[in-house]
């Protein structure tokens, strides 16, 4: 299996995402996996200049960090802190901002894995372009089940909240779940009082709930592309 380069947009600070990349990394992935995060707050929307600025410094993190390795993944988090100030509806807002996530796949070779966020009836958030345009939809939901006539949130064995991934489109492959697992709470380090900073992580699930499927079973061979 081979790894791609990854470079990231992230909404936190940046001494948080420093911590999270440095100290929360138990299966040594960042020697195998070449991954950078932008601290920096991204704009994507209000000034067209930024989207070649952006595309200039991912081009500039893949020369000189990577050495020049293809770049595999750009991830935009989220997709609603990279565009502020634009509608999630008009039509013509949205279409602008769609060109620019094009402009750097064209300009970096990569594909873009955007993190949105969904409305109060679990669909996609706003304007249906975006989702109209890509190739593959992940949706990450809350577990429940019914107990004594009663919806309740289902728990692994050490009553963690189980949650699911579920592919519901992909143009090149086949739909359906990924796999259940679940957020465990790590420390990344202190704040300035001296107080535990944390954060959560991905983890499978101990005590494995009737008909899901472990997540690393599940995804081999799920083409996620741009």
């Amino acid at each position: 299996m081979a790894f791609l380069p990854m470079t990231m947009r992230s909404a936190s600070s940046g001494m948080f995402v420093a911590e999270y990349g440095v100290v929360y990394d138990p299966f040594n992935i960042v020697n195998e996996l070449p991954f950078a995060v932008l601290t920096s707050p991204v704009d994507l929307w209000s000034d067209k200049v930024n989207t070649p600025n952006l595309i200039s410094e991912i081009l500039w993190i893949a020369q000189t960090k990577f050495k020049g390795i293809p770049l595999g993944a750009v991830v935009i988090d989220t997709h609603n802190m990279a565009t502020p100030g634009a509608s999630e509806v008009d039509s013509k807002e949205v279409s602008i901002i769609r060109d620019r996530y094009r402009q750097i796949m064209a300009a970096t070779g990569a594909g873009i894995w955007i993190v949105g966020h969904k409305n109060a009836a679990g669909k996609h958030r706003g304007n249906e372009q975006l989702y109209n345009n890509i190739e593959t939809a992940i949706d990450i939901a809350a577990q429940t089940e019914v107990v004594d006539k009663v919806v309740t949130t289902k728990r692994d064995a050490r009553g963690r909240i189980l949650r699911a991934a579920k592919v519901i489109k992909q143009r090149e492959g086949e739909q359906g779940p990924l796999g259940e697992f679940v957020l465990s709470l790590v420390e990344v380090g202190t704040n300035k009082y001296g107080r535990p900073r944390t954060s959560c992580v991905v983890e499978a699930v101990e005590g494995t709930s009737a008909g899901s499927v472990p997540v690393k079973e599940a995804v081999a061979g799920v083409r996620i592309s741009d």
